[in-house]
């Protein structure tokens, strides 16, 4: 994982002006501890925020921590719509998706407020 740290802080230096986000799996989020350090070392580095493992660790709390941090929060891989509109619902920023017109399509479908 340093290495993708390394290499997010050396973008940001290169091109300050592009949105740079560190690319982190469910151990970097899963405790509140290891969120802080992860928030802490991304605000260091001063990158635009986090890109997230889907894991069943994401959650509003999560989501709601990053952006409190004046930081952005997408996640990958969501395939699932019921999964992709809750995550909506708690306030991601952004969803990567291997489906992306089929899950467009489904979140039209099921649209509930």
């Amino acid at each position: 994982m340093v290495y993708i740290y390394l290499t997010m802080i050396l973008l940001k230096e290169t091109f300050p002006k592009m949105e740079v986000y560190w690319i982190v799996k469910e151990k970097n989020y899963k405790t509140k501890e290891s969120l802080k350090e992860t928030i802490r070392k991304c605000k260091l580095a001063e990158l635009d925020g986090l890109d997230v493992q889907a894991s069943k660790y994401l959650n509003k709390d999560v989501i709601h921590s990053v952006k409190n941090s004046c930081l952005k929060i997408y996640t990958w891989t969501v395939d699932n719509p019921e999964r992709a509109q809750q995550l909506q619902l708690d306030g991601i920023d952004g969803i990567t998706t291997n489906r992306a017109g089929w899950l467009k399509n489904k979140l039209r479908e099921k649209i509930i407020f």
